[in-house]
């Protein structure tokens, strides 16, 4: 187990939520005519995103010390991927913040709007590859692996699946099918890599996938039609952050430094 694990588990789970809500809540607004989210209340989301990234980040500076150590970490951009992990996050805060003070301007205009969620994506994609990259180390076979790659990216696609199910619970709504399959596909790529890479993670896996199972049974019969209970949703929201939780802290358990 590394040093200040949980620390570590909280800080990649908020980080993956955070990116992954505003990859799919963008995405959600341009592939679909009519979209989830009431338009008067979409500020809201874009403030809830934005605390749960500041959350990420503040965890973060708490590990390495002080935001005083944050600074000389990022000054080693051309060699460290400590420092484009450092470096991007505060990009992704930092266009999320700009997106929630102006708004009205930027939503006022296409190109505008498209200009900085293209960006914002972007930030939020090369966040969290520099994150994986951070983690795959020759010197830890257990994470030098497609798992890292597989499971990270997994992740955010599930928390941000997650995170839309409850905004859609909060504002009374039904949650869109795309967003249940969005959810069902990723769920299912989860338990596969989970059972492939079972060696790594041993038998404290299991209690992932069972987690994962019972979340896509809710899922198929949300998207069926046959649940539509918002207690179901909410139990489901939890379900998914559990599973990503426990995940997220066998990976850091895993670890097994084999020397430089």
């Amino acid at each position: 187990m590394v040093k200040h694990a949980w620390a570590l588990v909280f800080f990649t789970v908020l980080a993956q939520m955070s990116t992954g809500t505003y990859i799919l809540y963008k995405l959600s607004h341009w592939l679909t005519p009519v979209s989830i989210f009431q338009p008067g209340l979409a500020r809201k989301d874009i403030l809830i995103i934005l605390c749960i990234a500041a959350i990420s980040m503040i965890i973060s500076f708490i590990h390495l010390g002080s935001p005083k150590n944050a600074f000389f970490a990022i000054c080693n951009f051309k060699n460290s991927w400590l420092s484009r992990e450092i470096f991007f996050m505060m990009a992704f805060i930092g266009i999320i913040l700009l997106e929630f003070i102006f708004f009205k301007w930027i939503k006022s205009s296409g190109l505008m709007n498209g200009i900085v969620s293209a960006l914002g994506i972007l930030a939020a994609l090369l966040f969290i590859y520099s994150m994986i990259k951070l983690y795959q180390l020759q010197t830890v076979p257990n994470w030098n692996s497609k798992y890292t790659t597989l499971s990270f990216f997994n992740s955010v696609l599930l928390a941000g699946s997650a995170m839309l199910i409850l905004f859609s619970l909060v504002k009374n709504q039904q949650t869109n099918n795309s967003i249940l399959l969005v959810a069902a596909v990723f769920l299912i790529l989860q338990i596969v890599v989970l059972i492939s890479f079972y060696s790594i993670l041993k038998n404290e896996s299991l209690y992932a996938i069972i987690i994962y199972g019972i979340s896509l049974i809710l899922i198929l019969g949300l998207t069926v039609g046959l649940i539509q209970s918002d207690w179901v949703r909410l139990i489901l929201f939890i379900l998914l952050l559990s599973g990503i939780t426990i995940e997220r802290y066998l990976f850091y358990a895993s670890y097994q430094n084999v020397g430089v």
